[in-house]
């Protein structure tokens, strides 16, 4: 399955914890795609990424939806009717994943990764390999 993982620069250190939390216990059955360039490409490059995204992981704290990346990146997810999904972090508040209401949202990487393997296993995402 291949992931777009989101969050602000802000909350980086968590979200690299995250991130490599995912990629461990997934034992290699996940691709996790970013865009850590803020070039003037990089709304292309997310666009790019974002279609051979089965997820599109946001990476909620207590600021997440002060950036107008992320906002963008969840605006372009929602256009493109992407699975999204979010994960909170340490800081995250009732507020900050407000925008998540018809989203489902974690407690924890774990959580999420189990929720997306059973998903896989259901027949409700596929895989580009199949």
């Amino acid at each position: 399955m291949n992931l777009f993982v989101c969050f602000r620069s802000t909350d980086e250190y968590e979200g690299v914890s995250v991130m490599n939390t995912l990629k461990t216990k997934s034992q290699n059955a996940l691709v996790i795609l970013e865009e850590t360039d803020r070039n003037p490409e990089w709304k292309k490059n997310v666009s790019d990424k974002f279609s051979i995204a089965h997820y599109v992981v946001f990476l909620v704290g207590s600021t997440t939806f002060e950036s107008k990346h992320v906002n963008w990146e969840f605006n372009k997810a929602e256009a493109l009717n992407k699975y999204i999904i979010g994960i909170k972090l340490k800081g995250a508040t009732e507020e900050s994943y407000l925008r998540f209401k018809k989203y489902k949202i974690f407690d924890s990487a774990e959580e999420c990764l189990e929720y997306m393997l059973t998903m896989k296993e259901m027949g409700a995402i596929y895989t580009y390999t199949d």
